[in-house]
């Protein structure tokens, strides 16, 4: 159906509702892929994780707040992203 006004195609509520479903399954399908990812990365993995993602700091500013070379959080982050890959 499409507006007389504008021309543009109108969705029907079914449509709309379908879209709002498959939103609802993708949002829901990351959400498990991100509890799955946190199973998976050991305890060093996540809080790099978190320093960088979570709270914006770089990989300077997060080897400095955790008392770590920098080479190691590449490490850690390195091998988080590979073992998060695997699940997707």
């Amino acid at each position: 159906m499409s507006c007389e006004m504008c021309g543009k195609e109108e969705k029907t509520l079914e449509e709309q509702e379908m879209e709002l479903r498959d939103d609802a399954l993708r949002i829901t399908e990351a959400f498990n892929r991100g509890w799955k990812a946190r199973e998976i990365c050991s305890t060093r993995e996540r809080e790099i994780i978190e320093s960088v993602i979570g709270l914006g700091m770089s990989f300077e500013e997060t080897a400095e707040n955790y008392g770590i070379n920098l080479k190691t959080v590449y490490f850690h982050w390195g091998n988080a992203l590979t073992k998060i890959r695997g699940l997707v």
